[in-house]
């Protein structure tokens, strides 16, 4: 769904959207459950913050793109450190979203999901995101999916 009508919206998320291996991966789950965790685990890897805490979500031509408020561009909050700054993109397309459950309980065997922004079906991921290997996890998703 990409008419003149969204073009101009926005979604704003409590979410974390970070660029790994060149797809934007958007971390969703409730506080504490691992979304700024997990984003400086793939900034280490090699990712590239977009956003953290709050991603604004529209259409920018014919793609979903995610971006920092403009008080929040290239801050992530670290807990146990504090906010800290980091080079960012200003802005990402959003092309899987990682679901992040509170405890390990995720499905084994999984379905597969989607999460709709702005009328737009995304992939969706459950991961825990404590896990040693949610990392591995998740470049086989993005193998797996044919995106890398």
């Amino acid at each position: 769904m990409n008419s003149a009508s969204t073009q101009y919206q926005y979604q704003r998320v409590h979410a974390t959207l970070v660029e790994y291996e060149g797809q934007g991966l958007m971390m969703m789950g409730p506080s504490g459950s691992g979304k700024s965790d997990l984003a400086l685990r793939l900034i280490e890897r090699g990712g590239r913050l977009v956003a953290d805490d709050q991603v604004l979500i529209r259409y920018q031509g014919k793609e979903l793109r995610g971006c920092a408020p403009e008080t929040l561009r290239g801050l992530l909050e670290v807990r146990g450190v504090g906010i800290v700054k980091l080079s960012y993109h200003e802005s990402f397309p959003v092309h899987f979203v990682i679901d992040l459950e509170k405890k390990l309980s995720y499905e084994r065997l999984p379905e597969s999901h989607t999460v709709i922004l702005l009328g737009e079906k995304i992939p969706k991921f459950h991961l825990w995101a404590f896990e040693a290997s949610v990392i591995e996890k998740i470049g086989i998703l993005l193998y797996r999916e044919k995106k890398i």
